[in-house]
């Protein structure tokens, strides 16, 4: 794995291209719909790793449940996320929040204010099911 030093600011942001059933391209995950908001940013290799990506996104957008086939650190750089577990329960959290989430845990957000949302995975991240 390389290593990776990075100004997140001077990244460029991916250009997403639609396909005409709907979804995007995005490099480590596949092929994703794209009815998420906001604009992404990859740094690594899309093969060897790292997977490391800074999303921005827009209040309202919804994030539907999914799961992935990696392990992911999410650190909330800037904004609020409103984060729903299976059992109901609500976690609202805001800038400097970190998550540790193992692949194959189902989850889902709303981002409530403008966000700027930086993840890592141990392994190319993919998508479960």
């Amino acid at each position: 794995m390389p290593v990776v030093i990075a100004n997140i600011d001077q990244v460029p942001y991916l250009e997403p291209v639609l396909r005409a059933d709907g979804r995007k391209y995005v490099p480590g995950l596949g092929l994703i719909k794209a009815e998420t908001k906001g604009r992404t940013k990859f740094l690594g290799d899309e093969e060897a790793g790292p997977w490391i990506y800074v999303l921005d996104r827009p209040a309202g957008d919804v994030i539907p449940r999914h799961q992935h086939a990696s392990d992911r650190v999410e650190f909330l750089v800037a904004g609020e996320i409103e984060w729903r577990e299976d059992d109901g329960s609500v976690t609202t959290y805001g800038p400097g929040t970190v998550s540790f989430v193992t692949k194959g845990t189902a989850y889902e957000y709303t981002v409530m204010q403008d966000s700027r949302i930086l993840l890592w995975f141990a392994e190319r991240p993919g998508f479960v099911g």
